[in-house]
């Protein structure tokens, strides 16, 4: 099916119907089908920016419209396949998105073998724990350093702390750069940066992440990976994702990103 966008046209998903029997195999047939669409309409958009660089808007909103179908059947995909292992991963991971009464209706209704599975288990917590948001106060947890001590959040004594989880790859240089930068303009009674890695891992793998990115900041994990509270309680799936937890341990900013006006300001009021 095709649609004209400007000069351009949009070519749009598959009609898929979700009526194949509700295995395993087929789910990830299904994934493999979703992505591998969007991944040729991001190899076609491509070629055409180069052939019209001028029309890069519209060539890019085509692109962003795609995505969005493939949000759209990745999300009725984990829904339709919940009962299998990888398609209740998945719908873990698109948790933030779906309303609970919504999930906890697909819970419901699995098999109990599901519900007892590991992703079954991290979205009961999901569901019976309030995601923390602005004003909230914070989930003190204990994890890891790269040392290979055990600490606490509630062990920081700086007033305030940033919190990352994850996301030293994804915010790029540019973001390393801000960050390094707003650690080195305060000082450790009013500002710690804690970098929270999301690893199913060892020490060994933590240790692996302060050598990739040297910096002086707290790296910690539980290694729980999907599984952790920390993952749930906070309510992270993109990373990196950002929480400024102030002096009274509230948090006052969350973002699923790094925001770099708003934590500049935040930075700036701390002088």
């Amino acid at each position: 099916m095709i649609r004209s966008v400007g000069a351009f046209i949009l070519v749009a998903f598959p009609f898929f119907t979700f009526s194949q029997e509700i295995t395993e195999a087929n789910y990830l047939a299904l994934d493999v089908k979703i992505w591998t669409t969007l991944e040729q309409e991001g190899v076609r958009v491509q070629k055409l920016l180069e052939l019209y660089p001028e029309q890069q808007d519209s060539l890019l909103n085509i692109y962003e419209q795609a995505n969005q179908l493939a949000e759209e059947k990745n999300r009725a995909a984990a829904i339709k396949f919940a009962s299998v292992p990888s398609g209740l991963q998945r719908l873990f991971m698109r948790r933030l998105v779906i309303p609970k009464d919504t999930l906890r209706s697909i819970y419901n209704s699995l098999p109990q073998e599901m519900q007892q599975s590991k992703y079954g288990q991290s979205m009961l917590m999901h569901l019976n724990e309030n995601q923390l948001g602005f004003g909230d106060v914070f989930f003190d947890f204990e994890a890891v350093n790269d040392i290979g001590e055990k600490t606490r959040l509630s062990d920081v004594k700086s007033e305030n702390i940033l919190l990352l989880y994850g996301g030293m790859y994804c915010m790029r240089e540019t973001g390393r750069d801000f960050i390094k930068k707003i650690y080195n303009q305060t000082t450790r009674d009013n500002l710690q940066i804690i970098i929270y890695f999301n690893t199913t891992s060892d020490l060994e793998q933590l240790k692996a992440k302060k050598k990739e990115y040297p910096f002086d900041y707290f790296y910690v994990s539980d290694f729980l990976g999907d599984h952790s509270p920390v993952k749930i309680i906070y309510g992270t799936q993109a990373t990196p994702t950002s929480f400024w937890i102030n002096k009274e341990r509230i948090v006052s900013l969350r973002s699923d990103s790094l925001p770099i006006v708003e934590l500049t300001k935040l930075v700036e009021n701390l002088k």
